[in-house]
């Protein structure tokens, strides 16, 4: 599914993180994407969304993902990972719809529908 479902919607638009565990572009590492919303306050801050649904900031989400791939002994040992550790990362904020968020993923994702809340996933970070 190259969009969405309404739950994982819910889940963007109430402050949760989206993830999954993607194929890897070689043996020994593990490769993630994850996705998330915030907005502006007026001071020109990032706040998380609110976690009502019917929010009167929806209109003012902006999206981000986060691509990464890492050595399998950093998960397995539970080590510490520092942004020199990351393999290939690739980090986008400011992505204005949802529209775009998920043109934007479908490159790293076939099927948007594996993407569930962080914490059920191996996502180191």
């Amino acid at each position: 599914m190259k969009t969405f479902g309404v739950k994982q919607l819910n889940n963007l638009l109430t402050g949760k993180t989206l993830a999954a565990e993607i194929p890897s572009s070689a043996n020994g590492l593990r490769s993630f994407v994850s996705t998330g919303a915030y907005r502006i306050d007026e001071m020109g801050r990032s706040q998380s969304p609110s976690k009502f649904i019917n929010s009167k900031y929806q209109d003012e989400y902006k999206f981000w993902f986060w691509c990464y791939e890492i050595g399998v002994e950093f998960i397995e040992n539970g080590w510490d990972i520092l942004d020199g550790d990351l393999i290939n990362p690739t980090y986008k904020k400011g992505i204005n719809s949802v529209k775009e968020l998920e043109h934007e993923l479908v490159k790293y994702l076939e099927d948007l529908s594996i993407l569930d809340v962080e914490w059920r996933c191996d996502n180191p970070l």
